[in-house]
């Protein structure tokens, strides 16, 4: 198997024609580099470099050898280069679910203020359910979920994100209770007097957080 460090070493000394370069691109001695060169050179069973007078010159198969070795370290740079950008958050694929009502109306929004500061990160949009998009995060498919309805799981860490305002949009001559959730409207029967009609729905506890608004007659 091919010394990695030996043919780093061959790199910088070709990419220079000059040991003392290569050395101190390294950070290594001289002798240490001249050592590594020989010992790459009967690895590979062929003169690598030729001396002519105090300079040194490529052989043929060290200039083919190079133009390969060039392009590893190229991508060795390239690597390290992603690498750097996926730490700042500046490449990437961020695999987000969201429910189908979200997706249409609410992610638009959030995803074109998104990459307003990360331009170059991609985003793979998921719809399903608020349960699916739970059991996306579980199963690894996604990485982030925005859902309207949060449920136990404790593999799973719930963060509000946001509120919702609702309305109850009533008739004029209709007014409800708060507390206990019944919805009372004023009626006149013909040739009678007013009678009150009610009615009690299933959202008691919830009716601190919706907002009562009326109809107005045009």
């Amino acid at each position: 198997m091919i010394n990695y460090n030996q043919l780093r070493i061959f790199y910088h000394a070709a990419k220079n024609l000059s040991f003392t370069a290569a050395a101190g691109e390294l950070f290594l001695t001289q002798p240490a580099i001249t050592a590594q060169i020989k010992a790459f050179e009967a690895y590979c069973g062929m003169k690598l470099f030729i001396k002519k007078g105090r300079s040194i010159h490529l052989t043929e198969q060290g200039r083919a050898l190079f133009d390969y070795a060039r392009q590893v370290f190229e991508y060795e740079k390239k690597i390290e280069n992603v690498i750097e950008e996926m730490k700042e958050v500046k490449r990437g694929v961020l695999r987000l679910g969201t429910t189908k009502a979200y997706a249409r109306y609410f992610m638009p929004f959030l995803i074109s203020s998104f990459h307003k500061d990360y331009p170059h990160i991609k985003i793979h949009l998921d719809e399903g359910s608020s349960r699916d998009m739970i059991n996306s995060l579980v199963d690894l498919k996604n990485e982030v979920a925005v859902i309207a309805k949060a449920a136990d799981n404790p593999k799973v860490t719930f963060v509000p994100f946001s509120q919702e305002e609702l309305v109850v949009i009533l008739p004029v001559a209709t007014s409800i209770d708060a507390q206990s959730g019944q919805i009372e409207q004023v009626t006149k029967p013909s040739g009678g007097s007013a009678a009150r009609c009610s009615a009690s729905g299933p959202w008691p506890a919830a009716m601190s957080s919706i907002t009562p608004r009326r109809a107005s007659s045009m």
